[in-house]
């Protein structure tokens, strides 16, 4: 979900009909991703120009556009939350489908 969300190409719900240019995007970031990950030791989803400061000093809610936030990074929408398999799922109801 969190990639589906960088990539703003695809819903949650429709990944099984993406094309193979929008599923090549989606690998393409999350590659990017788990290296940010590496370098900095902890999960980042977002950008530095979305959270205006250096990746390095992103802590918190700053490191995602949902996950345990009050409001959408995005468009500012509230955060709704939902159980799968006994997990907490963050989502935004207006820019993410269930």
């Amino acid at each position: 979900a969190k990639a589906i969300a960088r990539i703003r190409g695809a819903r949650a719900t429709v990944m099984i009909r993406i094309t193979r240019k929008q599923f090549n995007a989606i690998w393409k970031d999350s590659v990017e991703v788990m290296k940010l990950g590496v370098k900095y030791g902890w999960i980042i989803t977002t950008r530095e120009k979305q959270i205006g400061k250096p990746l390095a000093k992103a802590k918190g809610p700053d490191r995602f556009y949902v996950y345990k936030r009050k409001a959408c990074r995005v468009c500012a929408s509230t955060i709704d939350t939902m159980t799968l398999a006994s997990r907490t799922i963050y989502f935004c109801p207006r820019c993410q489908c269930r």
